[in-house]
């Protein structure tokens, strides 16, 4: 339906970046057809709007370019992955914030003072923002939010800097002309699937960077050694999760012994959501004691949790992304299915190999039910896992800052120096 509204109708931005973030999580779109949606919404919301024309010619003497972001600088966000390269930045790049949500928190708060310039956007039009990032004199202008919430596609429509930039929190294409470059890692986006993206790929170490918090909390002896059975686990996002998957877990449930399934996040504090999942899974045949639900606790209360649960189950294709990263600080196994084309069922792939856990990648169903239950059938191994994840995580490029700052910063050199090449 959301496809076909975006074929028939016009100035639809709102149901674009809906669509574009659903379909990268439905398993009957590959990466082509999502490239193709993109295009196609491209020319339904956004080819009407002009470019500013902005006067770019002085910029291409500056030296060191002058860096914005466009993104929710709030708590709930994945701002705390971009706040640490603030922090390790050196002092002659100029960060600039551009706030698009219309709230503050802690981490606003963080922010505003670790930028050189905190600016809230989210009450002004898009050519009152492209306007004041061109007086900004911002050179290399970043939209973290590309078709989710908070993102200004239509700013970057504007061109409102020299160079335009989409990474973080949107694996999709944008389908603009105007989005110059697209950030990931080798392993989520290898050269061969460049062909599925309109910006041209540059890369990092890791797609993201990870601070382990510094008041960590005590990782116990996985639970199944005490209980006598496995208990498995998903903390992923309702929108992530379908009938697909259900059915994987159960098959898996069924052929470990007495074991039991958690699934935890914000949509079960929904009591219809929450009872739409336990009759799924009573229809199946599962006892109703061997599936827990649980909602989304404080971080810290998170993390507790997490010490009792022995495997987590990843989602598919789109798999888990921050959520992975927390359970891996708890060191907890992860099970993943990679599918071929399907960008969105990499990013678990990625941080597998990243760390060194690349016996947890299934390459089919077949594989993610017998990997998940052969695990499960070992408690001793499940156990030394448990123990020695944490220290893999921490030792991988995903937690290493020096390096990780490093490198981006020379990203941003290696644009800024392609352009001036280019416009001097």
């Amino acid at each position: 339906l959301m496809l076909k509204l975006l074929e028939e109708k016009k100035d639809l931005r709102e149901l674009y970046s809906r669509t574009m973030f659903h379909i990268t999580c439905a398993s009957q779109y590959d990466d082509q057809d999502i490239l193709n949606v993109a295009k196609l919404a491209y020319e339904n919301c956004y080819s009407e709007f002009k470019s500013k024309n902005f006067d770019f010619s002085s910029r291409s003497k500056n030296n060191i370019p002058r860096i914005g972001f466009i993104f929710c600088f709030i708590e709930e966000s994945a701002a705390h992955w971009l706040l640490d390269l603030f922090k390790a930045r050196k002092k002659n790049f100029f960060y600039a914030c551009y706030h698009s949500y219309n709230f503050e928190d802690s981490r606003s708060k963080e922010f505003r003072e670790e930028a050189d310039l905190f600016r809230p956007i989210a009450e002004m039009d898009d050519d009152e923002v492209a306007e004041q990032i061109y007086a900004d004199e911002i050179d290399i202008l970043f939209d973290l939010r590309a078709h989710i919430y908070g993102h200004r596609l239509g700013v970057i429509k504007r061109r409102a800097a020299p160079i335009q930039v989409t990474w973080m929190d949107s694996l999709a294409p944008t389908g603009l002309p105007e989005m110059d470059y697209s950030i990931f890692d080798k392993d989520l986006v290898p050269e061969e699937d460049h062909k599925f993206h309109n910006e041209k790929i540059l890369y990092l170490p890791s797609y993201l960077h990870y601070k382990i918090p510094e008041d960590r909390t005590e990782i116990k002896p996985a639970p199944c050694l005490k209980n006598g059975y496995v208990t498995f686990g998903s903390v992923h996002r309702s929108q992530k999760l379908h009938n697909d998957i259900f059915d994987l877990w159960i098959e898996i449930l069924e052929k470990t012994k007495n074991s039991k399934l958690v699934i935890k996040n914000k949509a079960i504090q929904d009591p219809y959501y929450k009872e739409q999942i336990r009759e799924y899974f009573l229809s199946k045949g599962l006892a109703a004691e061997r599936l827990i639900t649980a909602g989304f606790e404080d971080k810290s209360i998170f993390f507790e949790k997490c010490n009792e649960i022995d495997i987590c189950l990843d989602s598919f294709p789109g798999n888990g992304c921050s959520t992975n990263i927390h359970t891996f600080c708890m060191g907890k196994p992860l099970i993943t299915l990679f599918q071929k084309n399907m960008k969105a069922s990499r990013i678990s792939y990625s941080q597998l190999k990243s760390i060194g856990l690349e016996e947890f990648i299934a390459y089919s169903k077949t594989e993610y039910v017998n990997k998940a239950v052969e695990l499960a059938n070992d408690h001793e191994l499940i156990n030394k896992y448990t123990q020695t994840i944490r220290q893999k995580f921490i030792d991988s490029d995903i937690c290493n800052l020096e390096k990780y700052s490093s490198e981006f910063e020379k990203l941003l050199m290696t644009m800024w120096h392609s352009y001036k090449g280019k416009h001097e």
